[in-house]
């Protein structure tokens, strides 16, 4: 289905890239994961069990609430819902999309299921380290909603061809003398990516639904979220570790 466009991504030495478009994203809720961080630091001052638990259980509540402004800014909230996906598996899915690393977070979760489902109090220290954890996590985050990553640019031409200007001048389809690339990535309103290409030549336009077709989506989305890693000196190492953007060992059909 992609194949043309996941061959293209594979070639990360030779991938120039430009953000196409950014934005603020707008916030859905009523209550901001910094309040709740807020809430969890007050609650903390009393030091006591009943104090322990409720900065716990705020700090999780700014957990959730970031991780569900990450989703809904980019596609994944309507999926996630239908799907009943729990706060491990949307941690894990960060994890993969290579935004923040699970270990720590997951840590956070399991005080929360001790407190809520075996009843078994966190110390101040776990609560401390809570709200330490997802500040970071917060903070993390932020540099991908502010501002949100709604498109992206990318392009393979031959290395031996002279400089000329950048896209946004020049028409690419009146430049392409030559056998090279262009991918052009854009995060819709309906919850899907629009990709549409032109390699050696030959033009594809095409749309992913988060819904429908989840892992096409979440590989065209790494792109998107990390195009500003591309032709750094560690991107090819980067990109091999995340789940979805690593190139199938066949051409999917």
């Amino acid at each position: 289905m992609l194949s043309e466009i996941t061959d293209f991504f594979a070639r990360l030495d030779e991938i120039n890239c430009w953000p196409d478009s950014t934005g603020v994203a707008n916030f859905p809720f009523q209550r901001t994961p910094s309040e709740f961080l807020e809430f969890a630091e007050n609650d903390l001052k009393k030091m006591d069990p009943q104090a322990t638990a409720n900065s716990l259980a705020n700090a999780k509540r700014a957990l959730d609430c970031q991780l569900d402004y990450f989703f809904q800014t980019y596609g994944l909230s309507t999926v996630s819902e239908k799907q009943r996906w729990s706060t491990s598996k949307k941690i894990s899915l960060m994890d993969e999309l290579g935004v923040v690393p699970e270990r720590i977070l997951h840590k956070i979760n399991k005080a929360r299921n001790d407190l809520e489902h075996r009843y078994e109090l966190p110390n101040i220290m776990t609560a401390e380290n809570s709200i330490d954890i997802v500040g970071i996590f917060i903070a993390a985050t932020d540099l991908y909603l502010f501002p949100a990553r709604y498109g992206t640019y990318f392009e393979i031409r031959d290395k031996t061809e002279t400089p000329r200007e950048e896209p946004k001048s020049i028409k690419l389809s009146d430049l392409l003398k030559i056998p090279s690339a262009e991918v052009h990535l854009d995060l819709l309103q309906n919850d899907a990516i629009g990709a549409s290409a032109k390699i050696n030549g030959i033009a594809i336009d095409h749309q992913v639904s988060s819904e429908n077709e989840l892992n096409d989506y979440l590989y065209l989305l790494t792109y998107i979220l990390h195009s500003n890693r591309i032709n750094t000196p560690n991107s090819t190492k980067f990109f091999l570790k995340l789940k979805y953007a690593k190139p199938p060992s066949e051409p999917k059909g």
